[in-house]
């Protein structure tokens, strides 16, 4: 299709619709939900019965309503990404702990020869992976405020002509945390539990 581009003013003209008003915006002085209701279904009525047809009509309720709807799909799927990115870390963290098992197999031999335990073994392995945990936790917290500061600008620009206000929730650092140290020993506890079934024969064997 083909496109033109012409000033508001000169489309106007031509429609002969230069001072017409094609949508209405009316206040109340009470803000509730069936109070406006009623005064938006009350206009409607009488600019029919003038022989105005209405295409539609809308309460600051119903737009709040939508925007609500679309920030809340907005927020679950950034939520699902952040999950989706905390699983492909955890995968990540198991890998280099796996490797990490497989380098130190001698200095686990060392361990078991002066009598080191089992679950003295799995402890070290199963410590080590929360560290690197809270350690990554660390330095994604101080990133993600100036990362979430300018998206917060960047999504108000883009959405309501002005930035947005940023937010920091104690709670939502508090609950990373805890999913963090969750996903940490979940990723660590397998490659832990493999270096506590290392003997000091095969230690001593391997090369």
């Amino acid at each position: 299709p083909s496109f033109a581009y012409a000033p508001f003013e000169t489309v106007s003209r031509i429609e002969g619709s230069a001072g017409r008003a094609s949508a209405a915006m009316l206040g109340t002085r009470t803000h509730d939900q069936d109070t406006q209701s009623a005064v938006s279904r009350t206009v409607e009525e009488r600019f029919q019965e003038s022989g105005i047809p209405v295409a539609s009509t809308a309460t600051p309720t119903t737009f709040l309503g939508v925007l609500t709807s679309q920030v809340d799909f907005f927020v679950a799927f950034m939520l699902f990404m952040a999950l989706l990115l905390g699983a492909v870390g955890g995968l990540g963290l198991a890998s280099t702990m796996s490797l990490n098992v497989l380098e130190r197999t001698r200095e686990i031999g060392v361990m078991r020869a002066i009598g080191a335990s089992d679950g003295a073994v799995r402890g070290i392995f199963l410590s080590e992976g929360i560290v690197i945990g809270l350690i990554s936790f660390v330095i994604a917290s101080l990133m993600s405020i100036p990362i979430a500061y300018g998206f917060a600008v960047g999504v108000g620009l883009a959405f309501f002509d002005r930035p947005v206000g940023l937010q920091i929730a104690p709670q939502a650092f508090l609950l990373w945390l805890l999913i963090v140290v969750l996903l940490a020993s979940v990723a660590s506890l397998l490659p832990a539990n493999r270096a506590a079934q290392v003997s000091v024969r095969e230690s001593l064997a391997y090369e």
